[in-house]
């Protein structure tokens, strides 16, 4: 991310001059290919953009829903109570402000090391950020997996 960040932009920015073509001699299938490509490129950006926080609202979503639906057990409330607080957001920090806390600061955490740090010496801290986004990755494929398995495509409605 360290360039390829602002050369996207750059590309971006370029955009009436990249599929003008008025000073080559390119050929209109070309230039409509030039369009086609830089429609599909600006499309993709935009996308990568929104991706990031549609992956955070779908795996916070899961987390928060799935420990909600964990410690609503009346047998589980009784014998510990300040799990059930914590995790049903009855107590000021609960599960989901500490997910969303923690979740965020690694997004935050790997744009300022990539825009300030060298690729050599950030690797490491890339690796360990990329662990820690996998196993929240297979955690929720495991657990939508477990529900769907458990109630079917349809599951009844509440």
């Amino acid at each position: 991310m360290n360039g390829a960040l602002f050369a996207a932009f750059r590309v971006i920015r370029n955009f009436y001059s990249m599929t003008n073509c008025s000073r080559t001699t390119h050929g209109p299938v070309r230039q409509i290919g030039m369009l086609i490509y830089m429609v599909y490129f600006i499309t993709m950006q935009v996308l990568s953009f929104f991706m990031v926080g549609s992956f955070y609202a779908s795996i916070k979503l899961f987390f928060v829903n799935y420990f909600h639906q964990l410690t609503d057990d009346p047998n589980f409330a009784n014998d510990h109570e300040d799990l059930y607080n914590f995790f049903n957001g009855t107590t000021g920090i609960g599960f989901s402000t500490l997910f969303s806390y923690a979740y965020l600061s690694l997004v935050v955490f790997t744009v300022l090391i990539s825009l300030a740090a060298p690729i050599d010496r950030a690797i490491e801290y890339f690796r360990v950020i990329a662990a820690v986004f996998s196993v929240f990755t297979i955690l929720s494929i495991l657990g939508i997996s477990l529900f769907l398995f458990n109630t079917g495509f349809y599951p009844p409605v509440k």
